[in-house]
């Protein structure tokens, strides 16, 4: 059995946010919460990734951007979390770039992270995507990764 399509219309500019709940014999889940900013029309759109694959070093970064029919450059930011008290041991820096060719549908592309901490708690990532028409940004996504051993 399927959800019924529900026909909404959003403002590019409000955030939203969303979760996907499951239900079977044994009981019920729900996603993480998810949230997303509909970019003004003609900017690439980058829907919502994530993580896969992760060790103590490395994981793998799974994103869609929408490139409303242009070329798009992307970028993406990593900001490594701290094992103690919060803090942040670096600012954001790009770990990978890309280009995706001008597409009618949103288009797949992933990223190896390495060198990952071991033990980070609250590494966040997210991807900005820029065509002809400007620059759209991402949610912030946060993963952890486990301890050595």
């Amino acid at each position: 059995m399927s959800a019924p399509l529900l026909d909404v219309t959003l403002s590019p500019s409000s955030e939203y946010s969303y979760h996907v709940s499951a239900t079977n014999s044994l009981g019920s889940t729900h996603g993480p919460r998810l949230n997303f900013i509909p970019p003004l029309p003609g900017l690439p759109a980058v829907y919502p990734g994530w993580v896969s694959g992760i060790t103590p070093t490395s994981a793998l970064i799974t994103d869609r951007i929408n490139t409303e029919g242009s070329e798009v450059a992307y970028e993406v930011w990593l900001l490594p979390g701290c094992t103690e008290g919060g803090c942040e041991r670096f600012g954001p820096h790009i770990v990978a770039t890309g280009q995706l060719a001008a597409a009618s549908v949103p288009t797949s592309f992933r990223v190896k992270l390495t060198g990952l901490v071991p033990g980070q708690p609250n590494d966040e990532y997210w991807v900005t995507a820029t065509n002809a028409n400007g620059t759209s940004e991402g949610a912030m996504e946060r993963f952890a990764t486990p301890k050595l051993g």
